[in-house]
């Protein structure tokens, strides 16, 4: 694979990737939103009717599940743009942290395999030349 092919490759992976992450924030919405339902139907049901709350806390956890893992697939295309290709662009090298340490807390392996990634690439994101100074991008 050329080196211009691997950079467009790397590119669309990352970005992709990178808006896949908002399936996260879709995900907590649609919870937010479910869980308001499911208390709205407690209020107007009472404890009497337990079904009705389960069956709208089934379907908030269903939409969580499904925004984390798209997202976490989106992950892992940001992880492999960087692993598998030469794309190396400043502001993938900082969304790789940032996510890496949002991940730490959901899915552990996740957000390390992000931070491991992004840390032992990082020279090929700032390049060092031979007087010491970074060159530009």
């Amino acid at each position: 694979m050329n080196t211009s092919s691997s950079h467009v490759t790397g590119r669309r992976l990352a970005k992709t990737g990178a808006w896949m992450q908002l399936a996260t924030l879709i995900g907590l919405a649609s919870t937010v939103i479910g869980m308001t339902r499911a208390f709205e139907t407690l209020g107007t049901a009472g404890v009497a009717d337990p079904s009705g709350l389960s069956a709208a806390i089934g379907h908030v956890l269903w939409s969580t599940a499904a925004g984390l893992g798209i997202a976490a697939i989106g992950a892992i295309l940001m992880g492999v743009a960087v692993l598998a290709t030469s794309y190396r662009e400043k502001w993938l090298f900082w969304f790789l942290i940032v996510e890496g340490v949002i991940w730490g807390a959901p899915l552990f392996p996740i957000g390390l395999f992000l931070l491991a990634v992004a840390l032992l690439k990082r020279h090929e994101f700032f390049p060092v030349k031979l007087d010491g100074t970074t060159s530009p991008a």
